[in-house]
């Protein structure tokens, strides 16, 4: 993987932090043959960072609409309305949490939970 590095000269010093870096680092640079010239972009190789991707299963999901006609996810006893929705990701609160304050959320692309913190300061309704 390579990333161009931008510099500066100012009275004949370097002044781009970058360009200082990528010089100070431990990763290799490519540097014009000539030493009299520095070419204007630097190609710096550095390693890509480790990816740690977590797994967890849900209890129960159900996507359902409500009584008058309100998107509803359920997951667990618990519902979940949907607050806003912000280019193409939704973001849903639990359905208390006006009347008790929980601040479980779930996010949403499509119909594909992306993102979710189940912690609710309650037990779930006995209906939904």
């Amino acid at each position: 993987m390579y990333r161009r590095v931008r510099y500066t000269f100012s009275h004949g010093h370097l002044v781009h932090t970058s360009l200082i870096e990528a010089l100070t680092s431990s990763h290799s640079v490519a540097i014009h043959p000539r030493t009299a010239q520095l070419p204007r972009t630097f190609l710096v190789e550095t390693q890509p960072k480790s990816l740690v991707i977590e797994t967890f299963l849900l209890p129960d999901i159900v996507f359902t609409t409500g009584s008058r006609g309100a998107a509803i996810i359920s997951v667990g006893g618990y519902k979940f309305l949907k607050q806003r929705t912000t280019n193409c990701k939704t973001r849903w609160w639990c359905g208390t949490n006006v009347h008790k304050g929980c601040t479980a959320v779930l996010f949403t692309i499509g119909d594909e939970i992306v993102k979710i913190r189940n912690e609710h300061n309650h037990p779930p309704p006995q209906k939904l």
